[in-house]
């Protein structure tokens, strides 16, 4: 009986010196508190943002541009021949009448063939692409053939991008590493076989650049106005190469931008 009572007083004993011991932290705690609410308190804003936020910021610029461009189309297509008309008025004699109106004629020639063949090209990019990764379960193939036509427009950098952004997602959504180096090479696979063989033969050799200028080009375009001077660096390019070919003090920049072989 007296060993009993011994342990639960044990027992009550402990409970009273953890009691205690909270009762003295609390203390400490409040002490510290009243001791440091006179102080400043530093305040950190975290002012970095990831690639979605920069996306989201900068997408409703990428819109406002694209509907710029088309609503631009639109007037230049809907204006039919007054731009000749203008341009014919504004011509001092007949020979530069004549030349401005071959100049016009000879770009409006080159970039419909070019936008022509490109798209072309573009088109079944983007189908080879779309087939190849549903094939390799990748999610929603039918976006990334859709990407892969768009980005074709952009020479070089888009075909980096569709293979970053390809690889990205199926980093995330594919089961193991290697699977998602498969549907990289693939993607770049194809996108190397259109830009070595099948663009050089389909475009034709009258249409080459030079690829320094190029990518020259897209960067000063990607600068000025983001992802649709990209898309029409190229346009822009064989414009002014067209023009450098009808004036003979920029002959030797047509030259210039005029790609091997020409």
């Amino acid at each position: 009986m007296a060993l009993e009572v011994e342990r639960k007083l044990k027992d009550i004993s402990g409970v009273a010196a953890a009691v205690a011991e909270a009762d003295r932290r609390i203390e400490e705690a409040a002490a510290g508190a009243a001791s440091s609410k006179d102080q400043p308190v530093e305040v950190v804003i975290d002012d970095s943002s990831g690639p979605l936020t920069t996306v989201a910021v900068g997408a409703p610029l990428i819109v406002a541009q694209t509907v710029f461009v088309i609503i631009l189309m639109f007037f230049i297509l809907a204006s039919g021949s007054l731009f000749y008309e203008r341009l014919v008025n504004v011509m001092p004699s007949f020979a530069d009448k004549k030349r401005a109106i071959q100049i016009a004629y000879d770009v409006e020639q080159e970039v419909s063939r070019y936008l022509l063949a490109i798209t072309c090209v573009n088109a079944g990019l983007g189908l080879a692409v779309g087939i190849s990764l549903a094939m390799l379960r990748m999610p929603n193939p039918l976006a990334f053939g859709l990407l892969a036509f768009v980005l074709n427009f952009v020479p070089f950098v888009g075909a980096i991008i569709g293979v970053v952004v390809s690889f990205g997602v199926a980093l995330i959504t594919l089961p193991t590493l290697s699977d998602a180096l498969i549907v990289a090479v693939a993607y770049f696979a194809l996108t190397a076989v259109e830009g070595q063989f099948i663009t050089p033969w389909l475009v034709g050799r009258h249409l080459s650049l030079n690829t320094v200028v190029i990518l020259i080009s897209v960067a000063f375009w990607a600068w000025l106005w983001s992802v649709m001077g990209m898309i029409m660096a190229v346009p822009l390019l064989v414009t002014f190469r067209v023009l450098c070919s009808h004036i003979d003090t920029l002959k030797p920049f047509g030259e210039f931008l005029s790609g091997p072989g020409k």
